[in-house]
């Protein structure tokens, strides 16, 4: 709030240098500073769900970084964050993982906290349902099976192979 767009100006008529140094400055006084100090997440309606207004995207952007623990929560100061809205439909949260103390922020189990999140916006704003993350999902192949099946001449890992003998 309160910036005004300069001679460099991107194509939606905001200089992002201004908004970039706000969100690093914590970074300047940081005990340390974590390898990626950025972290980034879209958060999208389904194409069929009804429009959410701005106000309801902010309090969707709001839950979501205080779900992961990046807000302040009494105990510790909350992390630089802003959500960008540029289509109707999903929002991108952008967050620096230094605390306003200077304290290196965790996510420890931010996506395990993020699905929790989704699960009650979704029921909390009447959007679709999606699957819960109980776990029972079938995982992917590492990149070491990958390459292994690669190297073997395989088009699909051993795992993948079995599961479908199975």
């Amino acid at each position: 709030e309160g910036i005004e767009p300069s001679a460099a100006d991107n194509a939606v008529g905001f200089d992002v240098r201004q908004l970039t140094a706000l969100l690093e400055a914590p970074l300047a006084y940081a005990e340390r500073v974590p390898a990626k100090p950025v972290w980034h997440c879209s958060v999208r309606a389904a194409p069929t769900d009804r429009p959410l207004s701005d106000a309801k995207w902010a309090d969707i952007a709001r839950d979501v970084v205080s779900s992961v623990g990046l807000g302040a929560d009494g105990k510790r100061s909350g992390v630089r964050w802003t959500a960008v809205r540029h289509a109707p439909d999903h929002i991108h949260i952008v967050a620096t993982l230094v605390r306003e103390d200077g304290t290196p922020a965790r996510l420890d189990f931010d996506k395990k906290a993020l699905r929790s999140a989704c699960i009650r916006i979704e029921e909390q704003y009447g959007l679709r349902a999606t699957a819960p993350a109980d776990g029972t999902a079938v995982l992917g192949p590492s990149r070491a099976e990958i390459e292994k099946a690669q190297r073997s001449g395989r088009n699909e890992t051993v795992r993948e192979t079995l599961r479908h003998h199975v």
